[in-house]
């Protein structure tokens, strides 16, 4: 998902010992502000990013909705990728 937890240990450790050199990654594409009186903390279902709020810099993609409206064939071989009824 967006939120990834890095360290420079590849071996596993104590939690005290760890708490130094854990960090947690958040991928900017994955993540939105929230409303000031929104709950914080665990969502069962993710929020759905579009088009427009992505940047290129912005990592990974949690979930995009997505809509094909028409599917074109290639001139080389003239078979369609996708069956769009």
């Amino acid at each position: 998902m967006g939120v990834q937890l890095v360290s420079d240990r590849k071996e596993p450790s104590d939690i005290l010992e760890a708490y130094d050199s854990v960090k947690l990654s958040l991928a900017g594409n994955s993540t939105h502000l929230a409303p000031w009186h929104a709950k914080l903390g665990f969502r069962r279902c993710a929020s759905v990013c579009t088009l427009s709020s992505l940047t290129p810099d912005g990592g990974k993609i949690a979930m995009m909705k997505l809509r094909i409206e028409k599917a074109f064939c290639f001139p080389r071989n003239c078979e369609c990728l996708l069956n769009v009824s």
